[in-house]
């Protein structure tokens, strides 16, 4: 079967993708991909496995496809349909799509879905439009709703219609509602999952984020049955983020009995009392630069940047040790905006090699970023690392 995944955060999301079915021993194919989507043939899967990831909003199935849209639009599989319905249609990476089209190509699934004996369908106005997007957004979907897919990827148009819509309330819960928070230190519980994904791992193995703050990353890895650890210098968080595994254990109904030797209070530079060589992959985020309200000068800039690769540099050190061999690391640099507009960051690739890791550039060419706001301040990069 072929399936196209609607991307949240481009290249990053489809490297999620690929790492999480790796991680699962999942077959996989890929067909095209493009900074909003990407279609994978997958032989054998339970679609319930694609809503552990966190970078996409949406999975469909294709059906068709051909050279001209026109060509796949009449020719678009729709099958028996109930009598009354509510569709729509989103339409990715097709350049130049014009309205005039647009009314003519509805116009042609409005007659199809009336054929498949849907007499009373109503049609659902598209509320997301941008380059290269225009689509019902995610949150807006049920699973009573009938939305199309088209696409465009390379010289081909796909068609095909949302079978899986990944829904937001269960990250946001997981944000909201825990009863430790500290905003200023959080990683949003989306971008979170995308790193713990990142690490290719399957259930039951053990993941370390020796910066867990308010323990994000940790309640992702949970949520997909890894056994987690972390270090934190702060007391206070290390309390809260045992408070809030707690918490997510209990509603999740998960096993509890080892965060309290598992998370604790040290130093992540040093990782005193966990073995070498015994943990199987690490997702953190070591720095995450305060909210500023303006753009640093040059000078304050550099020095935020040079304080953050001290850290950096220590800590791959003593994670270079309790890694596994073959192990993996996820992690997150800052990317820094000064005043200007200059994009400032260290060279992460240097300490990566001072620490005895490397950059894992088999599928992609790091780093990655996801999508953000043109007005932001600090980007954060995403990374993986291998120890060989």
């Amino acid at each position: 079967m072929r399936f196209i995944f609607v991307l949240s955060d481009g290249s990053l999301s489809f490297l999620e993708i690929e790492q999480y079915l790796r991680g699962r021993g999942i077959q996989f194919t890929v067909t095209t991909s493009t900074d909003r989507f990407a279609i994978l043939e997958i032989p054998s899967v339970k679609t319930k496995e694609f809503l552990n990831l966190g970078g996409i909003f949406k999975v469909g199935e294709i059906s068709t496809e051909g050279d001209r849209l026109t060509e796949v639009v009449a020719n678009a599989e729709i099958g028996w349909l109930p009598s009354k319905l509510r569709w729509s249609v989103s339409y990715y990476s097709i350049p130049g799509i014009k309205d005039e089209f647009i009314r003519e190509t509805e116009g042609i699934l409005a007659e199809k879905l009336k054929a498949g004996g849907a007499v009373k369908a109503r049609r659902i106005q598209q509320d997301i439009s941008e380059q290269g997007l225009i689509e019902v957004s995610s949150k807006r979907l049920d699973n009573d709703m009938f939305d199309v897919l088209l696409a465009k990827g390379g010289n081909k148009y796909y068609q095909g219609r949302t079978i899986t819509n990944i829904p937001s309330d269960s990250f946001r819960e997981r944000d909201l509602d825990r009863p430790f928070q500290e905003s200023t230190i959080s990683m949003p519980p989306r971008l979170a999952r995308i790193l713990v994904n990142l690490l290719s791992l399957p259930s039951g193995k053990k993941v370390l984020d020796p910066f867990c703050g308010t323990g994000t990353i940790l309640m992702e890895a949970l949520t997909l049955g890894m056994n987690v650890s972390g270090v934190d210098s702060n007391l206070e968080r290390i309390n809260g983020t045992k408070e809030n595994l707690y918490w997510l254990a209990n509603m999740k109904r998960l096993s509890s009995e080892s965060f309290g030797r598992r998370i604790k209070k040290g130093d992540a530079r040093k990782l005193v009392g966990i073995n070498e060589e015994s943990i199987d992959g690490i997702a953190t985020e070591p720095i995450l630069i305060p909210r500023l309200t303006k753009y640093p000068d040059q000078r304050s800039g550099h020095e935020m940047i040079e304080k953050s690769r001290k850290i950096y540099l220590d800590s791959l050190v003593a994670m270079q040790r309790v890694l596994r061999q073959k192990g993996t690391i996820s992690i997150v640099t800052p990317y820094l905006r000064i005043a200007g507009q200059q994009t400032i960051t260290f060279n992460f690739r240097n300490l990566v090699g001072e620490a005895g890791l490397r950059v894992s550039d088999e599928f992609v060419r790091f780093p990655l970023f996801p999508r953000h706001a043109k007005e932001a301040k600090v980007l954060r990069a995403f990374w993986l690392l291998k120890k060989d």
